[in-house]
């Protein structure tokens, strides 16, 4: 089976990821976290479902909130955020990201003064924190 961004089954979401250990997926989502440790990049993938550690070997990693398509295997790491990581094959970027958000989105914890969080509240919604309250304040109403 040929996999293409067209094709919406092709892709794995992050919740699913612990199911296909040892397995080859694609994921589609956006850069929410990127480092490059001596030629090892790290990049945190966000997804509606989830983030998951990805890692990469000789790649320029996109800026924050690009929107990317990773294939790599998926692996068990006891030093990966949540013990499982994709360790990448191939990084598509659909969509580059020229600046980096208004907000960090990654540092929820030092929030921005009111004014900016309201006025940028399309970004400021993407956090972890802020889905986890819209998830929970979804299943009440």
């Amino acid at each position: 089976m040929t996999m293409t961004r067209d094709d919406p089954g092709a892709r794995t979401l992050v919740r699913d990821l612990a199911a296909h250990t040892g397995e080859r997926v694609v994921l589609r989502g956006w850069v929410h976290q990127r480092r490059d440790l001596g030629g090892i990049g790290f990049l945190h993938l966000r997804d509606r479902s989830g983030m998951i550690q990805c890692v990469f070997e000789g790649a320029v990693l996109p800026l924050h909130e690009s929107a990317v398509e990773v294939e790599g295997t998926v692996r068990e790491n006891d030093r990966a955020p949540g013990g499982i990581e994709v360790h990448g094959s191939r990084l598509d970027v659909i969509n580059l990201a020229i600046a980096p958000p208004p907000i960090e989105i990654a540092k929820e914890g030092q929030q921005a003064n009111p004014e900016t969080l309201l006025e940028y509240r399309h970004v400021s919604v993407r956090g972890l924190r802020s889905q986890a309250t819209l998830k929970v304040q979804a299943e009440l109403v």
